[in-house]
């Protein structure tokens, strides 16, 4: 049976990597209103393009596809996208390696915390946090919202993968009945 659940299998281990107080992991809707027009910071609205596009989004928000980063492989909808589809999806909607990343979602706060635990396996997790309360806390403090996203100049971005922040299944099997590992 493990095996059955593990095949093909890749996590995450390392969710929240230690970062300088400068870039925390969660930055409040006060943060991101202060800083809406610095230089090299992108605002992705992270969603579902199959599903209906979102009506509303933070103004200067760009769109970014949740299934850019998660595939169906193995009967799993979760799985890690290869890392050059994932870094082009990055570079179309404007991410280059200097950017400063906010990513919120309307909805589920699953979907930026997935992205965000991704842009941190590709080398940029120093330089991205996820919006505190997402759409919601910012269309209750009334902030300003748009009817469609941005679109902006491509990027640049070249991943740096960091290989201590995911795990196979074959490395979990290995480890299953060690009592120093915790799943």
């Amino acid at each position: 049976m493990k095996s059955q659940l593990l095949a093909g299998t890749m996590l995450v281990v390392s969710a929240f990597s230690v970062q300088a107080q400068s870039n925390p992991v969660l930055v409040s809707t006060e943060w991101l209103a202060e800083h809406a027009n610095d230089a090299n910071l992108l605002i992705l609205h992270v969603g579902m393009s199959h599903s209906a596009m979102p009506d509303k989004l933070i103004q200067g928000a760009r769109f970014l596809d949740y299934h850019a980063f998660a595939d169906d492989r193995n009967g799993l909808t979760t799985e890690i996208q290869p890392v050059d589809q994932m870094e082009e999806a990055l570079r179309a909607v404007g991410v280059s390696n200097n950017s400063r990343v906010i990513l919120y979602s309307s909805g589920s706060a699953h979907i930026p915390a997935r992205i965000y635990m991704t842009l941190d396996y590709l080398g940029h997790g120093d330089k991205t946090s996820v919006l505190d309360g997402g759409f919601e806390t910012w269309r209750v403090e009334e902030r300003p919202v748009a009817d469609m996203p941005v679109r902006g100049e491509r990027g640049d971005f070249v991943a740096r993968l960091r290989d201590d922040v995911v795990v196979s299944a074959d490395w979990i099997a290995d480890r299953l009945d060690r009592e120093d590992i915790t799943l």
